[in-house]
């Protein structure tokens, strides 16, 4: 898919400026429900869509809202998908939006989308994602992206400053958990900015972050397992890794302990302090155990 033109002429900046007093003049809200807060701060619009890059690739926004990234999206020539779910303010934006042909408003939901559909098939194409993510919904749209990888370029998100800390955090911490360790086997992480609440309209309650993942060239395979180990391992933190995956996976502990053993893995041991690396294989080496010794179904990774 070939790039639009780059706009002769620089959009002003108080194009997102007048579609927000239209919304209020229209008589519409930020809506609680669907956790809207704008982003208002051109110059951090700025530092995001830099970090999109140039041209190219199809871009897929998320939560367009008010448009302040999707304005200087096509002021940079993108050709973009922008997903808005409040169908006003959508169809509103879809108005304001009409002089760029190259960028297309749908208003839908972005978790009932399959991201590989947006892609022309067969052309090997992969999506740029860009948005600022509605806090409640921040996780369930990680785990899309995670089961989407292969169709991403990267993905520059905004959003709260606390699951940022979480993602790019060190084995070890408090904040390093199971959503640190799946990601980060498919992503390459990384902090870009941070950005305070006063960004936003209205302001939120916690400062944000952008943070920018890179799908790894060689994901790993069984990626499914290995997310099912992890999630066994820290779905009880007080507990010892041995215990925490005994019950997690519904195996007998002494076999578990018995694998971890057998793989150099000490079972009364934390998950946190386990690497994503780590955890592949100690992933593995259940799996091996499993096949070796025929162990419970709870062990069965197609569950």
């Amino acid at each position: 898919m070939s790039a639009a033109p780059p706009i002769d002429h620089p959009l002003p900046a108080e194009a997102a400026r007048a579609l927000r007093e239209r919304y209020r003049a229209a008589g519409h809200h930020p809506r609680k429900q669907l956790g809207q807060h704008f982003l208002a701060d051109l110059n951090l619009a700025r530092k995001i869509v830099d970090a999109v890059g140039e041209p190219g690739p199809l871009v897929l926004e998320i939560g367009a809202g008010l448009g302040a990234l999707t304005f200087l999206l096509a002021e940079r020539g993108h050709t973009v998908r922008a997903i808005e779910v409040d169908r006003q303010l959508a169809a509103a934006l879809g108005e304001a939006m009409a002089p760029w042909p190259s960028i297309a408003v749908i208003a839908a939901d972005i978790r009932t989308l399959r991201l590989e559909d947006l892609v022309s098939p067969g052309t090997g194409e992969r999506l740029r994602v860009v948005g600022n993510l509605p806090y409640g919904l921040t996780s369930e749209i990680l785990i899309q992206l995670l089961r989407s990888a292969d169709a991403l370029a990267s993905a520059t998100l905004m959003l709260q400053d606390d699951v940022a800390e979480r993602l790019t955090a060190a084995p070890g911490g408090k904040s390093y958990g199971s959503l640190t360790v799946t990601l980060g086997l498919a992503f390459a992480i990384e902090l870009i900015l941070r950005a305070p609440r006063q960004a936003f309209w209205p302001a939120p309650e916690v400062d944000s972050a952008v943070i920018q993942l890179v799908p790894r060239a060689r994901p790993e395979p069984d990626l499914l397992w290995i997310e099912r180990v992890v999630r066994a391992g820290f779905g009880q933190r007080r507990k010892t890794l041995g215990k925490a995956l005994a019950a997690g996976l519904g195996a007998e502990r002494a076999a578990i302990e018995a694998a971890m053993r057998a793989s150099g893995f000490d079972p009364g041991a934390r998950a946190e302090v386990l690497s994503p690396a780590d955890f592949v294989r100690l992933a593995r080496a259940l799996h091996d155990f499993r096949a070796r010794h025929d162990l419970a179904a709870g062990l069965d990774h197609g569950g």
